[in-house]
Formats: C-alpha cells, sequence, structure tokens
C-alpha cells in the first residue's frame, strides 16, 4: 500500500510540474508591443550612398575611450527585407548596445519595393556600408580588429552573408534568429513570399543568384560565429536551425544559444531579461 501510495505521488507531482511549467510559458511579444516604445535618436547619420536609404547610424558608447579604441557592432535590421520595415525599431537595441560599450554601426539598406532593392542590390548596399567603417574608424576611434556583424532575422542572414563576403573579414557574426535558408523560405512562401521577391524568382528560375545569396546553400566556414535563437520563436528558430543543420553536415564551428523567454522580437528589446545574455555574448565575441 505504501508503495502505492508513492507511485501515485510520484505521478501527481510530475501531472503538476508539467501543468505549472505550461502556466509559466512567458506571454510572446509582437511587432506592435516592440513599436510601443519611443526610439532615442543616434549620434551620427552618414550616408554610405547617395540613395535615401544608403545611411548608417552611428551609436557612441559614453564611456571613456579604451586604448586601441572601441570595439564595433555592425548592425543589419530585419523586417523581411520589405522597404516598409525600417531601422527605427531597432533604434532601442542600438542605443542600449552603445551603453554597454560597443560603438554601434546600425546599417539601412535598399530593400524589397525600394529602387535598385533585392538581389543584388540589397547585397551590395551591405558590402557597402560595411566598408564605410574604414572612414569612421579613425574620428571615432574605432577599434577595427574587433568588430562583430550582427543582424536581427532578414538582418541575420545579410550579417552571415558579409561574413562570408567582406574582403575584410569581421571578427564574429552573431545572427539572431536568421532567415538563412533562402531556398526553403522561397519553397514555403514564408513572410508573403518575401525571399522569392528579394532574389527576384524562385531557386529553379535563378539558381546562379541563390548560390550567390543563400547562405544555407553556401554558409559561412572561416569566421566565428553564433546563431542566437528565441525559444518560443515558432517561425525563424526552425529556419535558423536548418542552417546550424548545415553548419553540422560540414563540420563548420559554429555556437547556438536558445534564448529561454525569447520569441522572436524579445531578443531585440533591451527592457526584456534576454537582452543581457545577447550583450554577454557579444562581449565574448569581441574580445
Amino acid at each position: 500500500m505504501k508503495l502505492f501510495l508513492y507511485f501515485l505521488l510520484c505521478i501527481l507531482m510530475t501531472l503538476f510540474g508539467a501543468v505549472y511549467a505550461e502556466d509559466q510559458k512567458p506571454e510572446i511579444m509582437t511587432a506592435q508591443a516592440l513599436g510601443n516604445f519611443p526610439a532615442p535618436i543616434p549620434d551620427h547619420t552618414i550616408f554610405y550612398g547617395g540613395g535615401a536609404p544608403q545611411f548608417g547610424e552611428l551609436w557612441m558608447p559614453k564611456t571613456p575611450v579604451p586604448e586601441n579604441g572601441f570595439p564595433v557592432i555592425m548592425f543589419i535590421h530585419g523586417g523581411c527585407w520589405y522597404a516598409e520595415y525600417d531601422i527605427k525599431h531597432t533604434r532601442n537595441l542600438t542605443k542600449h548596445l552603445s551603453d554597454a560599450g560597443f560603438a554601434v554601426w546600425s546599417v539601412e539598406f535598399r530593400r524589397i519595393g525600394h529602387e535598385g532593392g533585392g538581389f543584388p542590390g540589397t547585397f551590395d548596399d551591405i558590402l557597402t556600408s560595411g566598408k564605410a567603417l574604414d572612414k569612421l574608424a579613425g574620428p571615432h576611434r574605432l577599434d577595427l580588429s574587433r568588430v562583430v556583424v550582427s543582424g536581427h532575422s532578414a538582418g541575420g542572414h545579410l550579417a552571415l552573408w558579409y561574413g562570408r563576403e567582406a574582403k575584410i573579414k569581421p571578427k564574429a557574426v552573431l545572427a539572431m534568429a536568421p532567415a538563412a535558408d533562402l531556398s526553403y523560405l522561397s519553397k514555403e512562401q514564408t513572410c508573403g513570399n518575401a525571399a522569392t521577391k528579394l532574389m527576384g524568382g524562385s531557386p529553379k528560375d535563378k539558381a546562379e543568384a541563390y548560390k550567390m545569396a543563400d547562405t544555407a546553400l553556401n554558409p559561412l566556414q572561416t569566421v566565428p560565429q553564433t546563431i542566437f535563437i528565441g525559444k518560443y520563436d515558432k517561425t525563424w528558430t526552425p529556419v535558423a536551425l536548418r542552417y546550424v543543420e548545415v553548419l553540422k553536415e560540414k563540420m563548420i564551428a559554429h555556437t547556438v544559444i536558445e534564448a529561454p523567454l525569447s520569441g522572436h522580437f524579445e531578443m531585440i528589446d533591451p527592457r526584456h531579461k534576454t537582452f543581457s545574455l545577447l550583450v554577454k555574448e557579444f562581449k565574448r565575441l569581441a574580445n
């Protein structure tokens, strides 16, 4: 009888624990909630091209300048590569990253809906915006030996692509919920079939272009990379993990960090607990 009661108690405790764990699932942030946060103004806005979206925002730390200059984060925002989703929604993130001691070069670029946006214009802008750091380094005391390239969602894909294509390699890439498998996204018509619109056609129609642009077909290999995902991001974490599987198959070194309380947008909200995980990883990669 005692043994029966013991097993019954174990079962009840297991069931209670499962219910309790379900009750503890965090409320997941929406894009609209992220926007309910007044955006700060960058320290400098600098154009790297002649088009309206071809500029970057430079956020500078207010701390004393390190001996070799400030470590740098080059940041690329997300929004499914669409013109209507711009740099503004990540200004709080980039401001708080500068408060953590980084000079942050947050780049805007031509996207789907802009003249010249999509492949190859979007990708050309990312490369050109990165080259602009050379001119910014002296006046703003930037340490170009400690550049971490990062991006969120569509920007995470572009960060991985930049790490692969840039002639002067960054120290590391931190890709947040990266949309890193364009062929899969085109097949699934994710986010209004954004990948197909970005590329100007399907993988079948634009095979050579996809070989150049799709990081799942041609992954980053020569730069340390961290894939930062949210446990509750039901759309983009699976896409990021498809890229991770490619890295595993090709035996490419990488780090995966799962933020246990994050969906898709919590990781770019500095008010959220996930922000401390993000800063910790940026500091590890930059040092």
